[in-house]
């Protein structure tokens, strides 16, 4: 229905039926609806899969800090106005294109390289709060983002259903490029369909350097607590004294997986290797730890040309 207070008028001539009604759909799929509420940031708080359960049990208790919000610190589902999603899931990332269908209380996630979309069916839904249902009709394809730990059992029992419960996320940025979620700053992780050349491979790198550099420069800028790295895989090893890099063996297959093949993933590491071969300061004059990390990251990223 057009917007309260103006008018649509549409007469049809026999001659242009067909061109009128083509007309009238893309005029109709130009109007935007009003927000449902349901375009925002939300964050992962629970869910009740058996596998969850057993992880929550290894988790040891934290003053203030529930397990569950442990096992799901940094996940995130991230529903833009534009029609993208953004989804961290543990340690993965999906981005892609969202759609929710009021009527049948369904949201639909069609990530990008896929031509299926994964189903969601949206259990309850108030401003704050959003509850989704996965049965297993759908898990298969909703495995294939990626389990906890890679884990392909203890999700389900027979017939039952996943609920995932999700809390609003107030954080704001004005800008993708600020986003440490959006598919600017992480599309290095995004494996890629087919093989790269080397200076592919060397852009992957170049954009997970920037990633780090990012959360640092965000950690200072927002005076953060605490920057966590446990949410993405990486060869970096972040300390107060400085930055290590890690053994390959000690970063797969998460590493791979940001990359065409295995072969692909040790080129990329191999590129880390020969920026820390080169000349690394600790810039021990600057005394806040995000500025002192970042100021790394640049000297590694000059080490690659950059």
């Amino acid at each position: 229905m057009p917007p309260e207070g103006r008018h649509l008028f549409i007469i049809f001539n026999p001659m242009k039926q067909a061109c009128t009604l083509i007309i009238l759909l893309f005029f109709c799929s130009c109007i935007h609806l009003p927000q449902t509420g349901i375009r925002q940031r939300w964050d992962f708080s629970y869910c009740n899969a058996p596998v969850i359960d057993s992880l929550v049990q290894q988790y040891n208790d934290v003053p203030g800090v529930h397990p569950y919000q442990q096992i799901f610190v940094n996940s995130k589902l991230v529903l833009r106005d534009d029609e993208t999603f953004d989804m961290v899931l543990f340690t993965n990332y999906v981005h892609g294109n969202w759609q929710y269908d009021e009527a049948k209380k369904q949201l639909f996630l069609l990530p990008v390289h896929s031509t299926k979309a994964v189903v969601f069916k949206v259990q309850d839904f108030t401003e704050g709060m959003l509850r989704l249902q996965l049965d297993s009709a759908d898990f298969q394809h909703f495995g294939s983002l990626r389990n906890p730990k890679n884990a392909r059992g203890g999700w389900f029992t027979d017939g039952d259903t996943i609920s995932f419960t999700l809390e609003k996320d107030f954080e704001h940025f004005w800008k993708d490029a600020d986003d440490p979620y959006s598919i600017a700053n992480n599309a290095w992780r995004v494996k890629p369909g087919q093989p790269e050349s080397p200076a592919q491979i060397k852009q992957r790198v170049v954009g997970h350097l920037k990633f780090f550099k990012l959360l640092f420069d965000d950690g200072y800028r927002n005076q953060r607590d605490f920057v966590t790295y446990n949410w993405f895989v990486s060869p970096l090893l972040p300390a107060s004294n400085g930055i290590a890099l890690k053994y390959y063996d000690n970063i797969q297959p998460g590493w791979n997986d940001c990359f065409y093949d295995s072969t692909q993933a040790k080129q990329g590491y191999a590129l880390l290797q020969s920026a820390f071969s080169k000349k690394l300061e600790f810039p021990s004059k600057i005394e806040n730890r995000y500025q002192q990390s970042s100021n790394m990251i640049d000297q590694l990223l000059k080490n690659m040309g950059e």
